[in-house]
C-alpha cells in the first residue's frame, strides 16, 4: 500500500481510459496482466513516474478505479506483481505508448542547464523543485526520485551563487 494520495477528481480525470488505452490494455493476454498494465499506465499519468516495484506500490483508490473500468477483480494485482520481468516489459511498453523518456544522462544535462538559469533567479529549494518537475513533465521525461532532484538543485544553486558572486566581483 502506498502513502501517495490523490483526490477522487484527479483519479477520474487522469485514470479514465480512452478507447485507444483500452485497445492497448487488451493486448495483454491474462486478466492479471491487463490489470497490472492498466494500473501502471494510470499511475504514470497521475505521478509521472512508475510505481515502486518491490513490492509493487499500490494506491488502493487508483487500483479500485482501474479494476472497475476493466471489470477485473483488484485482487488479480497480487498475481501480476509476482513476475518482475512482466512488470519491466510493461514499463517499456508504457514508455513507448505514452511517448515518454527515462531520466538519463542527456536529460540530466538538460535539467541542469534549466536549473542553473532558474537558480540565478530563485534561491529556495521548494520553488526550484516545482519548476524542475514542471520542466520534466513538459519535456515528456519521467520524474526521478525527489532526492535526485534535490541533489541536482543544490549543485546548480551553488553554481549559480558562484556565477552571481563572480559577476558582482567583476563590477567592483
Amino acid at each position: 500500500m502506498s502513502t501517495v494520495r490523490f483526490s477522487h477528481e484527479e483519479i477520474v480525470r487522469k485514470g479514465k481510459f480512452s478507447p485507444e488505452d483500452m485497445a492497448e490494455i487488451a493486448k495483454r493476454r491474462r486478466d492479471n496482466n491487463r490489470l497490472g498494465f492498466a494500473y501502471q499506465l494510470a499511475f504514470v499519468r497521475l505521478v509521472h513516474c512508475f510505481p515502486e516495484q518491490q513490492p509493487l506500490e499500490i494506491v488502493d483508490e487508483l487500483l479500485l478505479y482501474v479494476s472497475i473500468q476493466l471489470d477485473i477483480p483488484s485482487e488479480a494485482i497480487e498475481t501480476y506483481q509476482q513476475r518482475q520481468q512482466t512488470l519491466a516489459e510493461h514499463r517499456s511498453a508504457i514508455l513507448n505508448y505514452l511517448g515518454l523518456r527515462r531520466f538519463g544522462e542527456s536529460e540530466i544535462e538538460m535539467l541542469e542547464a534549466f536549473l542553473f538559469e532558474e537558480a540565478c533567479r530563485l534561491e529556495q529549494t521548494g520553488p526550484l523543485m516545482v519548476q524542475a518537475k514542471q520542466f520534466l513533465k513538459e519535456a515528456d521525461i519521467l520524474l526521478p526520485a525527489d532526492g535526485t532532484l534535490r541533489r541536482l538543485i543544490i549543485r546548480q544553486r551553488l553554481a549559480a551563487r558562484v556565477h552571481i558572486y563572480s559577476r558582482v566581483a567583476e563590477t567592483l
